[in-house]
């Protein structure tokens, strides 16, 4: 639910004494149409106060099984792709 995801991004974005800019992330599974939705409103919620705030969208493939463990796979290759190898 949206307010489970608003507690915690909350939390994370509250953080204090970081050495750097807080980089937060929203995985998402592509079977969840309103997840664009939550991100927008998480973005509002965290405005200001995260360093960078990315999404990633895991769309399931063929033989691959549905669940916690292969949507946070797939954020952790597609999070590393966007900071270090396109950086």
């Amino acid at each position: 639910p949206m307010e489970v995801l608003a507690r915690t991004f909350e939390s994370i974005a509250g953080q204090r004494g970081l050495r750097r800019p807080l980089i937060a992330v929203f995985a998402a599974e592509a079977a969840d149409r309103t997840w664009r939705d939550s991100f927008q409103e998480l973005e509002g919620i965290c405005a200001g106060r995260i360093g960078e705030f990315l999404s990633t969208e895991h769309v399931l493939l063929e033989g691959e099984v549905a669940g916690k463990s292969a949507n946070e796979n797939w954020a952790a290759r597609e999070v590393y792709r966007q900071l270090v190898d396109m950086r």
